[in-house]
């Protein structure tokens, strides 16, 4: 049986507010302001915070920090050609502080 079969399952929230809380600079942005997939890179630890917290106040599922993974949105901030390493990274940091959770 699986989980959405026996209850309601609890998504994490949003990942753009969760970084902004962290005041982070602009320096952890790598000079990208407004763009949090770079975090998957210049800030892996600050990422995995993140989805420890949503983890420890019960949520059952953690989404990898790609809301605006895209080639094309990435290509806004010039990081089209990393956008499989960005989107890489974010699903790396997402398994590993799951795993830990398990």
């Amino acid at each position: 049986m699986s989980l959405l079969d026996q209850r309601v399952v609890i998504f994490d929230g949003a990942m753009g507010t969760s970084t902004h809380a962290l005041d982070l600079t602009l320096d952890d942005y790598a000079g990208l302001e407004n763009c949090p997939e770079i975090l998957n890179d210049t800030r892996p630890d600050a990422v995995a915070e993140i989805h420890r917290r949503f983890l420890e106040v019960g949520c059952d599922v953690v989404e990898t920090n790609t809301f605006g993974g895209s080639r094309l949105t990435l290509a806004e901030f010039g990081l089209e050609d990393r956008t499989g390493e960005l989107n890489r990274k974010a699903a790396e940091i997402a398994r590993r502080v799951a795993d830990e959770a398990a």
